[in-house]
């Protein structure tokens, strides 16, 4: 084990101290909260709903998800996300999904449905009441 001299380990802690108040600080004044990490890649903060667009990535690649509700948000799996109002894949809109009644039956081949249709990688595969157009 590498022993500093007391000097040295006094400096890294104080500045260790210094550095999490300016953080702490800088976050109050600006009204910033930190995101929340959720399941399959997204995120999310007291704004927005973030999506990862490539998981494999060695880098951050998020962007915000565009009508989502912060509040009711939640990841389901699969890559899918639902607010009170709709259905998201990676991110996007479902469009015609049901967000009341959608469930994810696989995650890994994102395999999903509602009561108005199945899906599968976030498109259609199967109406089974002849609505929700994607």
């Amino acid at each position: 084990m590498i022993r500093l001299p007391k000097e040295i380990a006094k400096v890294t802690l104080v500045a260790g101290v210094i550095l999490f108040v300016i953080s702490a600080l800088a976050s109050a004044l600006l009204g910033v909260i930190p995101r929340h990490t959720l399941i399959d890649g997204y995120e999310i903060d007291d704004r927005n709903v973030y999506a990862d667009k490539c998981l494999d990535c060695w880098t951050d690649t998020y962007e915000i998800v565009l009508g989502a509700d912060v509040t009711t948000f939640r990841s389901v799996g699969g890559h899918y996300g639902v607010d009170k109002n709709k259905v998201y894949y990676w991110g996007s809109e479902l469009l015609g999904a049901d967000p009341l009644t959608f469930v994810v039956t696989d995650f890994e081949s994102s395999i999903a449905e509602d009561k108005n249709n199945s899906y599968m990688f976030g498109k259609v595969t199967y109406r089974k009441s002849g609505v929700g157009k994607n």
